[in-house]
């Protein structure tokens, strides 16, 4: 491999030249001439420039600690401190974007990132103002044990940590992402729009977001579908907020193991959310709390498929563990090995499960429900239509354990299960049921 050192040449503005003139010349890189950019410590300002990457030239630096490649931000969206590509390597190293225009970008393209710290704030953009990291090319990268954070110094500009989008399949491993937004911007960690298949392993991300926002720690659409596992996600939003610790959209169906979500503040905060999607989810230890309107662990809706396992989900405040909403009868909110709980402290209501026009099935888990106000275990809604409710091996407390009043055509079947509260409305049969007494329960539950 050849290898060509970068050297301190002067001022900050000096060092960034010296360093778009070393990738500069740079010609005669292959497959069979690898290259090796060794950049030494000190800070190169690039300006308004690029460092553009080329195929088979690795970037090194000397350390997050030592050596910083910074920028100015740029009218354009993609357009960062450094452009990556595919068949190359960056590496060790800081990258900063400290904006002064519509948008800051620290990471730009498809290429290999390892050991990088990435800080970026100063864009305007009400959606895409600072991003960390945005990977837009088909090409197939990785990111590992990277740093990235995100800050607003706007009002309205919004936030991203890292942004997969158009058929890029990244593979990140030890990444962590911290964000502050601004009053009103959104805060999303980590957004995967049209992409392939992402996996995700030991993923931190840090939010706090501001007023009035959106914020999220991981948004799929289009499609988006990654592999989540062995992850960390905190969301902290403030007045008129909408939080959400994972939000999935248009057919997204990614799969979440082992992962931890506290999401709360502002107008709602849900840890789980799908609409027109069907997420798989297991392991999940998930709370919801703070929030004036609605807390949530897992809510899907308009023709989800939702299947959450082995999870605990803890909700305090006006809310509902697991809200199953329209799914439709072509679709199942299905619920196993898991325990669920809703608190309230005030005659507010929080429910285990509320489940509004879908079928719904839990087995071999417990709900509980309690506080000052009227509190459910398994609620069922629907202005028409038949639904089916499968109880299995599962125990269910609240002030109404079953409360079907609001849905005609839900029968509930429950078998093998404790039921300690009223069971009302619908069609109720038990094969099984007894309360914590032991003391049956009659045919209809009564």
């Amino acid at each position: 491999m050849n290898t060509i050192i970068v050297h301190r040449v002067g001022t900050p503005a000096q060092n960034g030249q010296a360093l778009l003139n070393a990738m500069a010349g740079i010609t005669t890189n292959s497959a069979n001439n690898p290259f090796l950019l060794k950049i030494e410590p000190g800070t190169y300002d690039l300006g308004n420039q690029s460092l553009v990457m080329k195929q088979f030239v690795d970037i090194e630096g000397s350390g997050q600690l030592s050596t910083t490649v910074t920028a100015a931000g740029s009218a354009f969206t993609s357009s960062g401190t450094i452009s990556g590509v595919s068949n190359a390597e960056l590496r060790s190293l800081t990258v900063a974007n400290t904006g002064g225009n519509t948008f800051a970008l620290g990471i730009a393209g498809a290429t290999q990132i390892t050991d990088v710290r990435v800080i970026v704030s100063g864009g305007t953009d009400s959606q895409y103002g600072n991003m960390g990291i945005q990977v837009f090319s088909n090409g197939a990268t990785t990111i590992t044990d990277v740093r990235v954070s995100v800050f607003s110094n706007s009002g309205s500009a919004g936030c991203i940590g890292i942004l997969n989008n158009g058929g890029a399949s990244p593979t990140m491993n030890n990444v962590s992402v911290n964000i502050s937004s601004g009053l009103t911007g959104s805060a999303i960690g980590v957004r995967n729009v049209s992409s392939a298949p992402t996996v995700i392993n030991n993923l931190t991300v840090n939010i706090s977001g501001g007023t009035g926002a959106f914020n999220a720690g991981i948004l799929n659409e289009s499609t988006a579908s990654p592999s989540v596992t062995s992850s960390s996600i905190t969301v902290l939003g403030f007045s008129g907020s909408t939080n959400y610790g994972v939000r999935n959209l248009d057919n997204s169906s990614p799969m979440l193991n082992g992962i931890t979500l506290d999401v709360s503040g502002g107008n709602v905060s849900v840890d789980v959310s799908s609409d027109s999607s069907s997420p798989t989810v297991n392991n999940m230890t998930a709370s919801a709390h703070g929030a004036s309107n609605a807390n949530q662990c897992f809510a899907c809706a308009n023709n989800s498929a939702c299947e959450v396992g082995q999870s605990r989900c803890n909700v305090t405040g006006t809310g509902t563990s697991v809200d199953c909403d329209d799914c439709n009868s072509n679709s199942t909110c299905e619920i196993s090995h898991s325990h669920l709980s809703c608190s309230t402290v005030t005659m507010q209501e929080c429910d285990g499960v509320a489940n509004s026009s879908s079928n719904l099935i839990l087995q071999n888990s417990d709900v509980m429900t309690s506080g000052n106000g009227t509190n459910k275990g398994v609620v069922n809604m629907a202005n028409a239509g038949n639904f089916t409710i499968i109880i299995k091996n599962s125990s269910i407390m609240g002030m109404a354990a079953i409360d079907s009043t609001a849905c005609a055509g839900c029968t509930s079947n429950v078998t093998n299960s404790e039921l300690d509260g009223a069971v009302a409305g619908g069609t109720n049969n038990c094969g099984g049921a007894y309360t914590s007494n032991a003391l049956p329960r009659n045919n209809v539950c009564q």
